[in-house]
């Protein structure tokens, strides 16, 4: 899923996407504002809660809008939108997933440590978990540093 961030004030979902396209969506339970990389914003009526959910949660925002939001809603276009502060917002977001992300790693390998120093022994499956999380956090790291 791409979703990185979502908040809810006053009715209203507020989501941010690590997509290719679509950086924002604004739900207040009727009309979804969707704003794009380019600062593009366009206001959907009357969409239903279902539509919204599946959108919001698909694995790609793109292919969701594209498939249960665009050809099936009416829309208005808004004034263009500056992006800045969304993307500022994706960015943090995208950090401090990395980061508890290696507070889990740091965790796991204490608990590997831990188990070493009661038996004197290492299972391999501790070991490949901890392979696979630097992995995983290295491919997160370089992720943010790629798009930075």
């Amino acid at each position: 899923m791409l979703l990185q961030r979502k908040k809810e004030a006053d009715g209203t979902i507020v989501a941010i996407y690590s997509s290719s396209n679509i950086l924002e969506s604004k739900y207040n339970g009727k009309d979804l504002v969707i704003t794009f990389k380019r600062g593009a914003s366009y206001t959907y009526k009357d969409v239903t809660e279902k539509d919204y959910m599946r959108f919001e949660s698909d694995e790609s925002q793109g292919v969701a809008f594209n498939a249960k939001i665009k050809p099936k809603y009416e829309f208005s276009k808004n004034d263009v939108v500056d992006t800045t502060t969304i993307e500022s917002e994706i960015d943090e977001a995208k950090k401090s997933e990395v980061d508890e992300f290696g507070v889990g790693v740091m965790n796991h390998m204490e608990l590997v440590v831990r188990e070493y120093k009661n038996s004197n022994e290492i299972s391999e499956v501790n070991l490949k978990q901890i392979s696979d999380m630097i992995a995983k956090y290295t491919e997160l790291s370089e992720s943010i540093k790629v798009e930075a």
